[in-house]
Parts: structure tokens; sequence; C-alpha cells
């Protein structure tokens, strides 16, 4: 089976519990319409690689009824969860063809219907595990991907802080993307050494690259906003990854927090995951992408 099928319908599912987050009825609308198409990436995947026999315009019960007569022509074996996606198909008619709000309370039941639906299925009917799809594989980037790569290894093996610095070093490649579509802030202290002197210059640029430093990071936070990246999943990644400065020569300065908790690398992980798709999606990769 292709794995971008698969990737697809993970895609899909995530992007569907950002909506959740927000909790009002929209935007659980969305969360259910994106839920759903999920589900039915994941079907379309299995009709192709079982051969399911699908009649001209089938909808999602004719989608459904194909596929699941195929894998118990070909492996025996049935789809799960069946009443729960007539459930969660059913609502994502009502929000998408009839503009009925659903109560944001049902949005994390289907969530957990969708959810539970994939990860049972990819793991019986293809042998995958949910967690082993890496999101990262969407970013087209090389050298970007390659560092979520790592930090994912890295977090399985259980090294933290070397998941953690791989999490700050794709951070830092993508923000040089971001950098060339951001105004930069220039400030020209001349004046200053000419009227008062090179001390008071020095002491000047000083507290500039301090005001710099500050503006930069709510340019970042700001931006995570306009990418629609959670933004307390950013504090929290600022939080925890290592400071890390990029040189000239491709090389790295590193300072590194105390302690690293599963939890939180975890967190981070997706986080620069969902900002690096982000990014791609918004500016792209210029000449940096494969």
């Amino acid at each position: 089976m292709e794995v971008q099928h698969l990737l697809l319908a993970k895609y899909l599912f995530e992007r569907g519990t950002d909506f959740v987050r927000q909790g009002d009825s929209a935007a659980c609308g969305m969360a259910i319409s994106l839920f759903q198409d999920a589900v039915e990436a994941f079907l379309w995947a299995l009709a192709k690689e079982s051969g399911a026999r699908l009649k001209k315009e089938a909808g999602f019960d004719g989608l459904w009824r194909a596929v699941d007569e195929a894998l118990e022509e070909t492996k025996q074996k049935r789809l799960p969860a069946h009443s729960r996606m007539v459930e969660l198909n059913k609502a994502r008619i009502g929000f998408k063809h009839y503009g009925i709000l659903p109560d944001p309370s049902i949005a994390p039941r289907l969530q957990s219907y969708a959810e539970d639906f994939l990860r049972e299925g990819l793991l019986e009917l293809t042998g995958v595990d949910y967690d082993e799809l890496s999101l990262a594989d969407l970013i087209s980037d090389s050298t970007v991907r390659g560092e979520i790569k790592e930090a994912e290894k890295c977090l399985r093996a259980e090294r933290y802080e070397d998941a953690a610095l791989h999490c700050a070093m794709a951070e830092r490649l993508a923000s040089r993307r971001v950098a060339q579509a951001m105004p930069k802030l220039r400030v020209d202290t001349g004046a200053v050494r000419r009227a008062f002197g090179a001390k008071a210059e020095r002491e000047l640029s000083s507290a500039i690259r301090k005001v710099v430093e500050y503006l930069e990071g709510l340019q970042r936070l700001t931006l995570s906003a306009f990418l629609r990246v959670d933004p307390k999943a950013y504090v929290r990644f600022q939080r925890v990854v290592p400071l890390v400065t990029l040189l000239a020569d491709e090389k790295a300065l590193v300072r590194h927090r105390s302690e690293y908790e599963k939890a939180d690398v975890e967190s981070c992980t997706k986080y620069i995951t969902d900002h690096c798709l982000a990014v791609q999606a918004q500016l792209g990769w210029g000449d940096a992408s494969d």
C-alpha cells in the first residue's frame, strides 16, 4: 500500500484535532468534516489495495460496503466500528450539506471514534502503526525533514536531549525561510558615535540588540498564530528546546536546558512538524526543497 495515502489520512485527522481545540461550533464542524475525510481517505487506500469493486459515483456507504466485501474475500477481515463511522458521516453531512452547526461537545467523541478506527484499521488491515507514520515525510525540504526524522528517532530511543536539539535545529532552519519573507529591523548607530563617542554607541547597540531579540521573538509568535499553529504549543516549544544559533559556516552554538521530559519533547516534535508544514504551505522552501 502506498504510504502517501496513509499519510494523507493521518494528516487530515491531525488537522481536525486542531479545530477541536478552538471549541466553537463552526470549528467543530470543520473538525468533523476532516475526521470523516481522514476515514474516507483510508477507505480509498484500502479500496485500491484490495481491488474493491466500486459502483460509479459510490458514496460513503457504497465505498464502505465495497471495501468491506473485498477485505472479507482477500483477507477474511472486516472493517471495524461501522456504526460509529455511520454516526460520524451523518454529522459531517449535517454540517457540510445542510449547514447544521454541531454541538461542540460531540466533537471530542467523534474525534475518538475516528482515531480508534484509524489506529485499529491501520494495524489490523495494513500492519502499519499509526504512531510510526511520520508527517515529516510530507515536508519537501530534505534538510528540515531530516532534522525532524532524527528527532523522532531519538525520541523513540529515549534520547530526549538529542531529540530536543534536532527540533531546535529544524526550527532554526525553517526560520531562515521565514526571515526571507519578513521585514528586518536595521538601526544605524553611526550618528551616536559621531555625536557622543564610541562608548555611547556600544551601550546603545547593546540595548538595541535586546530590543531586537524581543521583537524577533514577538515576530515569531505572531507568525505562528498567522500560520494557525497553536500559540501555547509555540510557547512550550521555546521553553523546552535548547537555544541554537546558526553560524555562517553552518556550525551551531547550542545552549541546553537543564532537563528534558518525554512529554515535553513529544509536544515539541509535533509542534515543529506542524510548523514546518505550515511554512511549506504558506511560503514554500524556495530553492532549498528537493
